[in-house]
């Protein structure tokens, strides 16, 4: 069974400085899933304050 991508985890991460491979590694999560979030986050302009408030 495939797990969730905890995006909304990522994209806080992110917007904290934390690096893809720092989130990879504490939170054990897979490069290739991580960098997906991030590309899709780009390419729609999508930061953390834009859904922090979304359940």
């Amino acid at each position: 069974m495939a797990s969730k991508i905890k995006v909304k985890l990522i994209l806080e991460l992110r917007a904290a400085q934390v690096s893809q491979r720092e989130i990879c590694r504490t939170r054990k999560m897979s490069q290739h899933s991580v960098g997906e979030v991030y590309k899709i986050a780009n390419q729609l302009e999508i930061t953390y304050d834009d859904i922090k408030d979304k359940s």
